[in-house]
């Protein structure tokens, strides 16, 4: 298993076997521009290898399924802060309870903020998001809870002009380019995502056979970058040569999972039978413009703030805008067998 991304970046996947594995939340299969926020999860699951069987389409290498902060039955009350590394600085809270004095109202918070820098100038990673829900237990056999996040990151950490060869692992006449060396521009230097969620889950036991559950989610993030990346250096090392680009993505995902659980005592062996039908619909709009202008920068004596880019058709400028539309409806009946 590693990590598939670039930087401190939202939107890194993970590898498994070599494949991008898919992601659920709460059973659902997801995509999002702005990563998961860790302080949001009360569980991950990992699935390694093929998973279609159970799951219906997913990536060749398993999946990642993490369970999201609910109302409990516990009253929750954490608050935590912590500093690190580059100047970090986080704080997170935790507090859920019962909203009702019989309980059957809770309700539960999760809330994270979070500033770092790195060991490159100007390059930076900043995070607040929040977290609520509730849950209304409808009767001894029916709960219905909502949840709502939002996740606003201005900064994600990525640095598109890295570094040159020569200046770096080949030292020039002696010189070395020193690790905080920034070669974009603070002016040209915008990378980060924003993602706003919704999502249900209503279950009901009609008896001790059979039980109904279903989740809805709705999904909308968005990632904005304006940056430098490196294109070529002159002969002598001395001056790196970049192009710019920018982008809007936009990223709608709607996903519907019910499904009907049997639980069947046959003798010495129960069975578990899984009957449901699973829908999504995935909305991505990836705008890319490119500015093909040489932005020459002293690598050893960088000066910043000279004309920006100009994405407009009157330069060498390229514009691509890629569009997807998909829609899935999966349906199965899965039977699982438990020995006692």
């Amino acid at each position: 298993m590693a990590i598939n991304g670039t930087g401190g970046g939202t939107s890194a996947s993970i590898l498994m076997r070599g494949f991008n594995a898919s992601q659920f939340v709460d059973g659902l299969n997801t995509r999002s521009y702005s990563a998961g926020e860790t302080a949001f999860v009360e569980r991950v699951e990992a699935v390694n290898g093929p998973a279609s069987v159970l799951y219906g389409q997913v990536g060749a290498g398993g999946l990642i399924a993490t369970s999201l902060k609910k109302p409990t039955d516990t009253a929750i009350h954490n608050v935590s802060v912590g500093f690190g590394n580059w100047g970090r600085y986080e704080a997170t809270a935790d507090i859920g309870d019962n909203i009702t004095k019989s309980g059957n109202l809770q309700y539960r918070v999760a809330a994270i903020g979070v500033t770092q820098g790195s060991q490159t100038d100007y390059i930076h990673y900043k995070r607040v998001g929040i977290l609520p829900s509730i849950k209304w237990k409808i009767d001894k056999k029916t709960n219905l809870t909502f949840i709502g996040s939002y996740v606003y990151t201005p900064n994600d950490g990525i640095n598109w002009v890295g570094y040159p060869l020569v200046g770096t692992l080949i030292p020039n006449n002696g010189r070395t380019i020193p690790r905080s060396r920034f070669l974009g521009d603070p002016n040209v230097n915008e990378s980060g995502a924003t993602s706003a969620e919704f999502e249900y889950r209503f279950d009901h036991i009609f008896n001790k056979y059979v039980s109904f559950q279903q989740v809805f989610r709705y999904s909308n993030s968005k990632q904005n970058m304006n940056q430098y990346y490196e294109d070529y250096q002159s002969s002598d090392g001395q001056t790196l040569y970049r192009n710019a680009w920018k982008s809007r993505d936009k990223n709608d995902n709607i996903g519907l999972g019910s499904r009907f659980v049997g639980h069947i005592p046959t003798g010495l062996v129960n069975q578990t039978l899984v009957a449901g039908m699973d829908f999504r619909k995935i909305d991505v709009s990836q705008p890319l413009t490119y500015d093909f202008n040489d932005f020459p920068i002293d690598i050893y004596n960088p000066i910043y703030g000279d004309i920006g880019p100009n994405y407009s058709f009157t330069g060498p400028d390229f514009t691509s805008v890629s569009r997807a539309f998909s829609a899935q409806n999966e349906s199965s009946g899965i039977p699982k067998v438990v020995v006692i």
